[in-house]
């Protein structure tokens, strides 16, 4: 949500160092979160769900529908592209 300005003087103070070395850092410091698990996870869905939040950000429904073979023949469905 940022601009081509805004980011062109945004700071990332952490960007020149590896993981092992914040996690240190946030140790002495007595951060909670040094030792957080890593996480593959969007890290900003609090709920879990994508499809709520996906639905709720583009304000789409993403509807169900059905699998075809290159003829045209129903194979099966499934619950939306979203799923």
């Amino acid at each position: 949500m940022l601009t081509q300005e805004q980011l062109a003087r945004t700071l990332f103070p952490l960007g020149g160092m590896i993981k092992n070395e914040v996690r240190s850092i946030a140790e002495t410091q007595g951060f909670s979160n040094a030792h957080k698990h890593d996480s593959q996870d969007i890290c900003f869905v609090r709920s879990g769900s994508y499809v709520d939040f996906i639905e709720e950000y583009t304000g789409k429904k993403y509807p169900e529908g059905v699998f075809t073979n290159r003829s045209g023949n129903i194979l099966g469905t499934h619950k939306g592209v979203i799923r």
